[in-house]
This record gives C-alpha cells, sequence and structure tokens, in this order.
C-alpha cells in the first residue's frame, strides 16, 4: 500500500481495471493519446485530511504545483505531452471533476470532458483517492 508523506499523494496501482477505479469514491486516471486507443496507468490518491483543511477548488492549484514539481505520484511516470490526468474527488455528496493536460515538460489545468478524452485517448493508469 502507497504511504502518504505529506497532504496528497497519488498512489498507483498494480493492477488496473477502470470500472473498478471509477466506482471508488476519490480517484485519479492518467489518460494518453493514442490512434489505436490501446494504451492505460492506474492508482490510488492518498488525501490526508486534505478535504478537511482544504477547499477542494484549491485541490487543482495543490494539484499543479506537486504535477510540475514532480512530487504528486508514488512511482516515477514518464509523461509525454498530450498526456492528461482526470481527478475526481466526491465532497458533500458532489463529484468535482478536474483535468490537466502536459505539454513542454508542464501540466496546466483543463476543461474535463469524458465524451471529449474517450474519442482519443485511452485511460493508461488509474487509482483510489483515499482521505484521512
Amino acid at each position: 500500500m502507497c504511504q502518504v508523506y505529506s497532504d496528497v499523494t497519488f498512489c498507483t496501482c498494480s493492477e488496473f481495471n477502470i470500472d473498478q477505479v471509477q466506482s471508488l469514491l476519490h480517484y485519479w486516471v492518467l489518460y494518453r493519446y493514442s490512434e489505436s486507443l490501446d494504451v492505460v496507468i492506474v492508482g490510488e490518491i492518498m488525501l490526508d485530511d486534505i478535504l478537511k483543511k482544504l477547499n477542494p477548488n484549491n485541490l487543482v492549484e495543490l494539484a499543479l504545483k506537486k504535477l510540475n514539481n514532480n512530487t504528486l505520484f508514488d512511482k516515477s511516470i514518464d509523461f509525454v505531452d498530450n498526456d492528461r490526468l482526470h481527478i475526481s474527488i466526491e465532497f458533500n455528496q458532489a463529484n468535482l471533476n478536474y483535468g490537466f493536460e502536459f505539454q513542454d515538460n508542464s501540466w496546466s489545468e483543463i476543461e474535463y470532458d469524458y465524451f471529449t478524452w474517450a474519442s482519443c485517448y485511452e485511460e493508461k493508469n488509474g487509482g483510489e483517492v483515499k482521505v484521512y
């Protein structure tokens, strides 16, 4: 199991099943562009009381900072241009969905749109977010 050493850690699953990941309350999924749509990374997000300390909207700022410092994931992942990251957090009985894109060695926030992403990107990995 992935250890949390700071406010948030995205833990990488050893086996990826998108249906199981999307059934969790809090999760992340890494999408990679694929013409043949046959690529996938999965993991678990560990939120050491982050939802109690921060407004969930601040998750974007925190995630971007840690993504760009390469300190968000528990394992090293080699990102390539156009990789996309979807973060889903359940908060007050609503799902908050965030999108990010990797371009020129940097992450930026983008709109998450399932249908657009599913048409050109395949799930590469993902996992659960645990709130403590």
